[in-house]
């Protein structure tokens, strides 16, 4: 019995949760497991694909990036467009009130100290318009019922701009439209050069 109880204080005073040396894996690298002799490092396949997916992401992506002045030029029209519109408003406000430029005949209405061409109670062209909403500085009238930027690109092909259609009787409201092969509001595709 005294041998028993010897075997037994033995195990009482030891740590059964100790490690042992045979718990832990020999050597340095515990995760990826290396062959003696070999380096880590890419496979020509690996090095391949990555090449490949940063021409297929540059080939999409930097067309976008290059072409940020179609986006700024179709902005800017789109800016003068909502501007044409406040300035309709506000003419027709200043004609009604004054009763001058509410006919068939065109008449000037002072508007600010700068003179326009008002008809129907709308400016009678697109000129007008332009300088009523002060717009003549930036863009012009292209043809006869045309706006666009006054740039020789813009103002050869007309399509990064507006359409202004003045009204031809009483009581029509006057309308805006896109050039033809172009859309409202201006997108950058209507500004491209290409």
């Amino acid at each position: 019995m005294t041998t028993e109880l010897f075997t037994c204080n033995a195990f009482v005073g030891a740590n059964l949760f100790a490690p042992t040396k045979a718990a832990w894996p020999s050597g340095k690298s515990i995760g990826r497991k290396t062959l003696p002799g070999r380096q880590n490092g890419f496979t020509m396949i690996e090095l391949i694909m990555v090449i490949v997916i940063l021409g297929l992401l540059s080939a999409i992506a930097l067309p976008r990036f290059f072409d940020t002045a179609a986006d700024a030029r179709a902005a800017r029209v789109n800016a003068g467009l909502g501007a044409a519109r406040s300035a309709l408003a506000i003419v027709n406000a200043k004609a009604r009130l004054s009763g001058i430029g509410m006919g068939e005949v065109e008449q000037e209405l002072t508007l600010e100290g700068v003179k326009i061409a008002v008809k129907f109670g709308y400016p009678a062209q697109p000129y007008s318009l332009l300088v009523a909403a002060g717009m003549d500085a930036d863009f012009d009238g292209a043809g006869a019922d045309g706006i666009v930027h006054k740039n020789s690109y813009d103002l050869g092909t007309g399509r990064c701009g507006f359409r202004y259609i003045p009204p031809t009787t009483a009581g029509e409201a006057p309308r805006f439209e896109p050039w033809p092969g172009s859309s409202l509001p201006v997108t950058a595709a209507d500004c491209r050069r290409n």
